[in-house]
């Protein structure tokens, strides 16, 4: 898995006694890089998990060995896609997050999509204490534990499945708008993504020199609440790492990005608002 990411894949392979193998990041993308696609590909390795973070499409998983069990994160990438199709549905299994910050919501929980039959089977009876149904059990048939949905939040996500393509369009509308108000300042870069195809329910911006946290600062003195890059997967001491190498691109990355304000709920107008308090910060440097 990638050295940069939200901490959920990898804690689930260290739940499962599992030895982690981390590789670098693309300089300008929070995934993992084509060159370090090969290495995975050479690496000794059983499963691999792409975290496609705020909808940008790890590129490669396809050209992986057909030995290698592909596993995607794309908790952060409902709606985007590549080349190959949409993100969540390139490999074995893709995992789905409706927690409050996403596209769309219902509070919290997720999903597991699969176009293989075991693994949906399997995937089912694990989610129900190993039973295929609980009305009427005959026999106890495989261990499981209680991974259901429960019906209010899934009630409340069939109403948002509907607003996938409107919260979407929002999103590239709130990306264009950043985009345009903040593209000459020098020392800060909206990262894009790789094409018109993806996009995530974040707003990521770098900012160079060191002078993140003081930009988040300024902000958040105005009532303005950003927040920064998650810390690198190496962060986490207890995790069961199989190898030990830098991971120099994943750590510039946690030091430099954060998250600008954002969502459905937010308007372009006020996304200029903050635009607008960026250059009055940057004008100050």
């Amino acid at each position: 898995m990638p050295a940069y990411g939200w901490i959920a894949a990898a804690n689930a392979a260290h739940l499962l006694g599992c030895k982690i193998e981390l590789f670098d990041i693309e300089t300008s993308r929070p995934v993992v890089s084509a060159v370090e696609m090969e290495r995975a590909n050479e690496a000794k390795i059983d499963f691999f998990i792409p975290i496609h973070m705020n909808g940008h499409a790890t590129d490669g998983v396809d050209c992986l060995r057909d030995n290698i069990v592909v596993i995607e994160d794309a908790a952060q990438a409902l709606g985007s896609r590549n080349e190959q199709g949409l993100l969540g549905t390139l490999g074995l299994a893709g995992c789905f997050s409706f927690s409050g910050a996403k596209i769309i919501s219902s509070g919290q929980g997720g999903a597991v999509v699969s176009s293989n039959p075991a693994f949906v089977e399997d995937a089912r009876r694990m989610r129900t204490q190993g039973l295929h149904s609980v009305f009427a059990p005959e026999v106890w048939g495989t261990a499981g534990l209680n991974f259901r949905y429960n019906d209010v939040l899934a009630s409340i996500l069939l109403t948002q499945l509907p607003r996938l393509d409107a919260r979407l369009s929002q999103a590239y509308r709130l990306r264009e708008a950043y985009e345009r108000s903040l593209e000459k300042l020098d020392g800060l870069k909206l990262i894009r993504h790789k094409s018109n195809t993806q996009v995530g329910p974040y707003i990521e911006l770098w900012v160079g020199n060191g002078m993140r946290n003081s930009l988040m600062g300024f902000l958040a003195a105005r009532g303005i609440e950003c927040r920064p890059a998650y810390p690198p997967i190496t962060s986490a001491l207890y995790l069961n790492f199989a190898n030990a190498r830098e991971f120099p691109r994943a750590l510039e990355w946690s030091k430099s990005v954060m998250y600008l304000p954002c969502g459905p709920g937010l308007s372009v107008r006020k996304a200029l608002d903050v635009a607008g308090e960026i250059a009055e910060w940057h004008s100050t440097c």
